[in-house]
Parts: structure tokens; C-alpha cells; sequence
């Protein structure tokens, strides 16, 4: 039976400790938005899924407002508004979905909303690049890409309010 992992991998210097600055700096956003997530939720009474997507959405259409800004400096406050939305997002949501899903299939409800995940970036990829290419040029391209993105942005806040347990 063959490894998962080849050990001989880590004898090489630049791999072992380039592997392992890999894993402290993916500590950092995970942390970092998870505190947000609390912060958002516990002290401010916000549904971070919510806030979250509707911050990300603005974002995106900052951002397609300022594509013929003359400096890419113009593009930061939509940069900030849909890196904030997405991380409001991202921490809070496998804990939503996964909240009510019986402790006996737990991992495979996370092993089947990770693969969601991953589908969807794909299938996102793929619609916004048929979007981006699609626009003629490269600006307008950027404009027409990002107002999907908000709309998709708006439809995940549409289906985290739908996904909430009625009061």
C-alpha cells in the first residue's frame, strides 16, 4: 500500500519550512475572521452570513464604479469592502449549515458542504470568466464580472436569510 504522503518531501529544506510558513500564515485568516465572525455576531447582534455577502456585494460594485479610475489606488475601498464581506462570510457559514446536522454524520455533512464549495468556486470561475472575456474589453469586462459577482454576492444573502431557522 503506497502513502498518502511521501516523506522524502520534507528532506528537502525549502519544502519543510516553506510547508510549514504555509500552515502559520493559513492560521492567520482563519483567525482572524473568526474573531470578526464573533465580533460581528456576539457584539453587535448581526448575521454575519447576511452582513457579510451584502458587504461583499457593495464591494464588487465599488469596485466596478472605480474600473476607469486613473490608479489602481481607487479600486482599495471596494477591495476592503468585498475582503471584509468575505471573510464575514466564509467562517460563519460551515457553522450555520452545520449547526443542526446530527453529530453522527457531521463529517460527512462538512465533507459534502467542502466539495459544495469547491464546486462552486469552479462553476464561479467559469461563469465569470465566460463573462469577463465575453465584455469585449478588459475594463468593461472587469465592470460586467463584477456585477455578477454582486448579484451572486446578493443571491448568497437571499439563501443565508432563506437557511435561517424560523423564530
Amino acid at each position: 500500500m503506497a502513502a498518502l504522503v511521501d516523506l522524502t518531501l520534507f528532506r528537502s529544506r525549502a519544502f519543510a519550512v516553506g510547508s510549514l510558513a504555509g500552515m502559520a500564515f493559513g492560521l492567520v485568516p482563519s483567525a482572524f475572521f473568526f474573531v470578526l465572525a464573533l465580533y460581528l455576531q456576539q457584539g453587535r447582534g448581526y448575521s454575519a452570513l447576511f452582513s457579510g455577502a451584502v458587504l461583499a456585494a457593495a464591494g464588487a460594485l465599488t469596485l466596478a464604479w472605480q474600473a476607469h479610475a486613473g490608479s489602481a489606488w481607487a479600486l482599495v475601498p471596494g477591495l476592503v469592502l468585498v475582503g471584509f464581506g468575505i471573510g464575514a462570510v466564509l467562517v460563519p457559514l460551515s457553522s450555520a449549515v452545520l449547526a443542526g446536522v446530527d453529530a453522527r454524520l457531521a463529517g460527512a455533512a462538512a465533507g459534502v458542504l467542502a466539495t459544495a464549495q469547491q464546486v462552486g468556486g469552479a462553476v464561479g470561475v467559469a461563469v465569470i470568466g465566460v463573462a469577463f472575456f465575453a465584455a469585449g474589453s478588459v475594463v468593461h469586462g472587469f465592470v460586467v464580472s463584477l456585477c455578477v459577482v454582486a448579484g451572486l454576492t446578493v443571491l448568497t444573502a437571499v439563501l443565508a436569510q432563506l437557511s435561517r431557522p424560523a423564530r
